[in-house]
């Protein structure tokens, strides 16, 4: 919760200051009150021309020091209640503390950190998105976020933030969803998979992530298979995003391909291949 207390330091010094300011600042209003009724006594004599006026000039400077020497005190009692005030450290925000980095008794340092907090209503998914695709998003967009973790339940969510500079390494822009949390089931650290409705839509290729192989170069392939010859031929293709358990193939194979999507690491291209009557109770894939 927002301002409670989680550690204090040793504050009997720090009240003792406090009290010796508080006391220094009673005795400057006395002394300036005393000072402000002497200079209306003064005051009354000289409009009687019974005070000269150098007598009366001292009087006023005596009320003005008196004054200034309120606003001193009242300055020091100031600065003593900030550090007593300082001395209890309070949660800056609600949230939940994930980390102790303090230890009861020890002696801690000017601006070391102490706790480390974390807002959970709402959170916040960190997403890369793609090169091809962050012309199409914009702020305020809605998102869909499921999370293997937590299956079965899908936590709608609004696009945030979007990074001006692309990662160097992956060549994605990272972005932040914003998510409500109400029940806290969201955890810090748990794996998300996101889904961006964009502005626009495009026809993409998906393969299945399974059937990609690499060639000795080192570069993405996909064994095609052609029926009259019962021979693969190994297709070098440009990969795109991935979506799932597919993954977009930009170019280097005919759509109406057949691929071959089981057994693909023992192939080379130009292997010999026959066909077997599928199992109809298997799972089938492809285009």
């Amino acid at each position: 919760m927002k301002g409670q207390v989680l550690a204090t330091q040793e504050t009997t010094a720090y009240s003792a200051s406090l009290a010796a300011a508080s006391a220094q600042t009673r005795s400057a209003e006395a002394a300036a009150a005393r000072a402000q009724d002497e200079l209306r006594r003064m005051a009354v004599i000289h409009d009687r021309q019974s005070l000269a006026e150098n007598d009366y000039l001292k009087f006023e400077l005596a009320d003005q020091a008196a004054r200034e020497q309120v606003l001193q005190a009242k300055a020091t009692e100031s600065i003593a209640r900030k550090a007593l005030w300082d001395a209890t450290l309070r949660a800056p925000a609600s949230g939940v503390i994930t980390r102790r980095l303090v230890e009861p008794g020890v002696l801690a340092g000017a601006g070391q950190p102490a706790f480390e907090i974390a807002q959970m209503d709402p959170v916040e998914v960190q997403i890369g998105i793609p090169e091809n695709l962050v012309g199409a998003m914009r702020l305020g967009q809605h998102a869909r976020v499921t999370l293997p973790a937590i299956p079965g339940e899908r936590f709608e969510g609004t696009l945030r933030v979007i990074n001006a500079a692309a990662d160097p390494a992956s060549r994605t822009y990272m972005a932040r969803i914003t998510l409500r949390n109400p029940k806290g089931v969201l955890r810090i650290g748990m794996v998300a998979e996101a889904r961006i409705q964009g502005d626009r839509r495009e026809r993409m290729l998906l393969a299945p992530v399974e059937a990609i192989v690499k060639d000795p170069q080192g570069a993405p392939i996909l064994f095609e298979f052609r029926p009259g010859e019962n021979r693969v031929v190994a297709r070098r293709v440009t990969l795109g995003v991935l979506d799932g358990k597919l993954i977009q193939v930009k170019a280097g194979i005919d759509p109406m391909a057949q691929i071959v999507i089981a057994g693909q690491n023992g192939l080379r291209d130009g292997s010999s291949v026959a066909v077997e009557p599928a199992d109809p109770g298997a799972p089938r894939g492809g285009f």
